[in-house]
């Protein structure tokens, strides 16, 4: 398995989750 690959994939899964998890956040304010 190539590692950068695994690492790249780890980060974008993060940065999803944050903004996800910020989107939802925002909306509930909005509301």
């Amino acid at each position: 398995m190539n590692q950068q690959l695994s690492w790249r994939a780890i980060v974008g899964y993060s940065l999803g989750d944050v903004a996800n998890n910020f989107a939802f956040a925002m909306g509930r304010s909005s509301c």
